[in-house]
């Protein structure tokens, strides 16, 4: 009978270190993923707060036509989220899959439905973080609007094409239309300073083209191992 005691003793301090244990690792995964949501959501005011910023500098936006826009953007941001944060896998997502994805949207999104675009994405499965995957997506709706907007004036089709690659040191994109490409080189639309901006915040950098319609090539730096 002690000898049976003192091994159900033993058993049971054993079960009890090891259920200390994964509660233990529970409760750090809980701070980590705390700070991990603190951190993201002041990064999504920075993100809101720059393109107050640059959009209030348009002096020729009525107030109305400043809320209008300003709605939209954000309405984007909330799909962004949304592909991203609402995907059961963690940490990194399929950049072609999400691309596809958010350029369907803002088609479908677009005010003015009588214009047909074909959309085109390629390239090879890809893993991005969601922190690279955030302003990348950012950065294709609001080239994607301006082409909806000014490229295919009393056009009734059209074509949008964007493409992304990786090599050791660098993630590639490109955003190609077969529009009029830019009338006016000397006027650049809050869209396209907001794009500016989201280069810079990956550390990027971007070649622009206009002759056979608007032509964006990027080139950031990966952030992580891909998977």
């Amino acid at each position: 009978y002690i000898l049976w005691s003192i091994y159900l003793y033993r058993r049971r301090n054993k079960q009890l270190r090891y259920f200390n244990g994964i509660l233990e690792e529970l409760v750090l995964e809980k701070e980590v993923l705390l700070r991990e949501i603190h951190h993201r959501v002041k990064n999504n005011f920075q993100i809101i707060n720059s393109i107050l910023s640059i959009q209030s500098r348009q002096k020729d936006l009525s107030i109305k036509s400043f809320l209008a826009q300003f709605s939209t953007r954000i309405y984007s941001m909330a799909f962004v989220h949304e592909k991203l944060y609402g995907n059961k896998v963690v940490g990194q997502h399929n950049a072609v899959t999400f691309l596809r994805e958010l350029l369907e949207h803002s088609c479908a999104t677009f005010p003015d439905q009588t214009l047909k675009i074909d959309l085109v994405v390629s390239g090879k499965a890809i893993y991005l973080p969601i922190e690279q995957l955030l302003p990348i997506g950012l950065i294709v709706n609001e080239l994607t609007v301006n082409s909806l907007k000014y490229a295919f004036p009393m056009q009734e089709n059209g074509m949008i094409t964007i493409a992304i690659d990786q090599n050791d040191q660098q993630v590639l994109l490109s955003f190609q239309d077969n529009g009029i490409g830019k009338i006016d080189t000397t006027i650049k639309n809050t869209g396209l300073i907001v794009v500016d901006a989201f280069v810079t915040k990956l550390r990027g950098t971007v070649i622009v083209n206009y002759e056979k319609g608007l032509h964006y090539q990027f080139e950031f730096p990966k952030q992580v191992d891909q998977k």
